[in-house]
């Protein structure tokens, strides 16, 4: 009886791992028949938390995995003939799962990642938020980031590497840090007090002003409703004259005036014109006329001395001596 118990429990003990063998056997011949393309980038940072196993995902999709991590000059040739070249890269592989790229030869996934990696995508290392796990992401930057000055060509698929995100903003707080260091602090602390001190003696000056003209002020200020009464009276009067209408009609009055006149300017200047012609043919003649009559201004000047000097000589003196013919 115990013996049909003891059987029949090792029976089930052995079918529980035979079942549990044949599972890992599965599941390790589905992993050995996936088809996996090789890829690797280099970094010039740390890489702290990521681990082999680690996701490859293309903008948040899952596309590969990790598959080592080491320092670029543990490779054959490593990157470059610095002797401290070990301490500054790191080589990381991965896989890519070639489900992801249905339809597409080996070649033609190395053309289209080539034509990626020329506009401008790169290969960082990322965090899911701030407690997620480290991944590596594929995602695309500027196309003219620099890429790491590396003196070896992969093998296989190579993607460029770009700082992640908390990088850059960390290098740019040491920047920003080391700016501040060598900015002369004290001096531009310095600056401003004296420019406050000078703005603050400026206000003190105002101040003084308005203190000592404070009632000459305040008049002005009690006249001001006074003044801007009568300028708003003299808008109005302003506006209603603009909207008169005899101001419109005294104006086209002018217009026609003034056209009147441009034709009385024009007969002007023909007269004038004509009056010239006339003075220049007729000089001598008015030349002739001007000379006799100041000969008769002369004569009667003459006469009119000798008649306040001998009044009786014009009254009672006798005629003037004859003249003879020829004399």
């Amino acid at each position: 009886m115990n013996n049909a118990r003891y059987f029949k429990l090792g029976l089930f003990v052995l079918i529980g791992i035979g079942m549990m063998v044949a599972a890992v056997i599965a599941l390790g011949a589905e992993r050995l028949l996936e088809k996996h393309i090789p890829m690797q980038t280099v970094l010039d940072e740390s890489i702290s938390g990521l681990d082999v196993g680690a996701p490859v995902e293309y903008r948040g999709v899952k596309i590969g995995r990790v598959t080592s991590i080491a320092f670029a000059a543990d490779k054959e040739g490593g990157l470059s003939a610095q002797s401290h070249r070990i301490a500054r890269y790191v080589l990381i592989d991965m896989s890519l799962d070639s489900s992801q790229f249905k339809g597409m030869n080996l070649k033609e996934i190395h053309d289209m990642f080539a034509q990626m990696t020329k506009n401008g995508l790169r290969a960082r290392v990322d965090q899911q938020g701030l407690t997620g796990g480290v991944f590596v992401g594929l995602d695309y930057v500027d196309p003219k980031t620099p890429e790491l000055d590396v003196h070896w060509k992969s093998p296989t698929l190579y993607i460029p590497s770009a700082p992640n995100t908390m990088t850059q903003v960390m290098s740019a707080a040491e920047q920003l840090a080391g700016d501040l260091r060598k900015a002369n602090l004290p001096g531009v602390v310095q600056h401003i007090d004296h420019l406050v001190k000078s703005a603050g003696g400026a206000i003190d000056n105002v101040s003084k002003v308005i203190d000592a003209n404070s009632a000459p002020l305040n008049k002005t200020m009690n006249d001001l409703p006074a003044i801007a009464s009568q300028l708003k009276a003299t808008s109005a009067r302003l506006d209603q004259l603009l909207n008169d209408k005899r101001l419109d009609k005294t104006l086209s009055n002018v217009a026609d005036d003034s056209a009147g006149a441009g034709k009385t300017i024009g007969d002007l200047r023909g007269t004038a014109q004509e009056l010239r012609t006339l003075i220049s043919s007729q000089q001598q003649d008015i030349q002739a006329i001007i000379t006799d009559l100041r000969r008769t201004a002369e004569n009667l000047a003459a006469l009119s001395s000798d008649a306040r000097e001998n009044p009786s000589r014009l009254i009672l003196g006798g005629p003037p001596p004859r003249k003879e013919p020829g004399q």
